[in-house]
């Protein structure tokens, strides 16, 4: 039996279920981003508070959930994603939009009456996200794109809704062999900077630098430095006794 995974932790903590069927990984071959991809960051620079309110819990800790709803459901948030399909799609691109919110998808697919547009979600019959793979701009939930979407033509994708752990969902851009391919694979990454979501721009950033993607920020492309290691001084081995 033979287990193949581009990625074999699992955050529920389950990975050791396919160990204890199959053991331990004998093999890894690292990831390495071959061929140019890029990404570019987005600010969303809304001072409204219908758009950056910091909700609570009864515990007074930030709810995430109400603030991703409050974020999903801004419309000039919405306006400017839809503003970056209609930019991308007239380039010739075929766009992915990933969202964690049925609404938020059901109100991008109303605004995008004009163009070729289909919905890839859960509780689709197979026919169905076949008819839709055909669309020109594909409107995705991020689980659907965790469950081995395969649909090589895709070449943009755009992170609609704040996600820290994106790796799988990027990956859905580069089904095509670099060979075949009309576009390089872009990413179009949302920035919600406040509160945790903050955070999470910061991991995905890291996500990126270290899959080797070309980043950019206002026009400007972020330098993918790798940290320097500090070396330590002789005297630093020398025992203080």
């Amino acid at each position: 039996m033979l287990g193949l995974s581009a990625t074999p932790k699992r955050k529920d903590g389950l990975s050791k279920v396919f160990e204890w069927y199959m053991g331990d990984i004998v093999y890894n071959q690292k990831k390495k981003n071959e061929d140019y991809a890029e990404v570019q960051l987005i600010d969303c620079d809304f001072t409204d508070n219908d758009y950056c309110k910091v909700e609570l819990t009864y515990m007074k800790e930030p709810c995430m959930p109400r603030m991703i709803n409050n974020i999903c459901n801004f419309l000039p948030r919405t306006e400017l994603i839809i503003d970056l399909i209609v930019k991308y799609h007239k380039e010739g691109r075929n766009v992915l939009i990933l969202s964690d919110r049925r609404g938020h998808l059901d109100r991008l697919y109303e605004l995008l009456s004009d163009y070729s547009r289909g919905f890839y979600v859960g509780g689709m019959k197979p026919n169905d996200l076949r008819d839709s793979q055909e669309k020109d701009i594909l409107l995705a939930t991020f689980s659907m794109a965790s469950e081995g979407m395969d649909i090589p033509k895709l070449d943009t994708v755009i992170l609609a809704s704040p996600k820290s752990d994106v790796e799988q969902s990027v990956g859905r851009v580069f089904r095509k062999k670099a060979c075949d391919r009309e576009f390089h694979p872009l990413i179009i990454d949302i920035q919600d900077n406040f509160s945790m979501f903050q955070n999470q721009c910061n991991k995905r950033l890291t996500l990126y630098k270290r899959m080797g993607f070309s980043i950019f920020h206002n026009g400007e492309q972020i330098p993918n430095r790798k940290p320097r290691k500090k070396k330590l001084k002789e005297f630093a081995l020398l025992d203080s006794d």
